[in-house]
């Protein structure tokens, strides 16, 4: 059996499957993906691209929010900080690879305002 190489984003895109109660074929309509290609993002083989990523963590916060879903016991936590943690890292490396995707300074009092036309 081949070792899972990005546990974070495998664990991220299953949840979000089983959130919408999908199979992997029709969650991989959804993003546009075969059957076979969500089965490698599940079982950890390939890194799901960032647009992917974000889909996943907007299912699981919608959710959440719709739900009122608040996890209480030590292995939910764990897991929703790994996963946090696995959203930042992506966030990270998606501005390090192409730093204008991001607007905004962290210095920026205004960094959350939209950009005027």
């Amino acid at each position: 059996m081949q070792a899972v190489k990005h546990p974070v984003t495998a664990d991220l895109v299953g949840r979000a499957r089983r959130k919408l109660g999908l199979k992997q074929g029709q969650f991989g309509v959804r993003l546009g993906k075969s059957q076979g290609v969500v089965s490698r993002y599940e079982k950890g083989e390939v890194e799901p691209p960032g647009e992917v990523m974000m889909h996943c963590m907007h299912i699981l916060a919608s959710a959440t929010a719709t739900t009122g879903e608040v996890p209480t016991s030590p292995q939910t936590l764990d897991q929703l900080v790994q996963t946090l943690e696995g959203a930042l890292s992506l966030v990270r490396s998606m501005r390090d690879k192409s730093p204008g995707l991001i607007q905004g300074d962290e210095n920026d009092d205004n960094s959350h305002q939209p950009r005027q036309a």
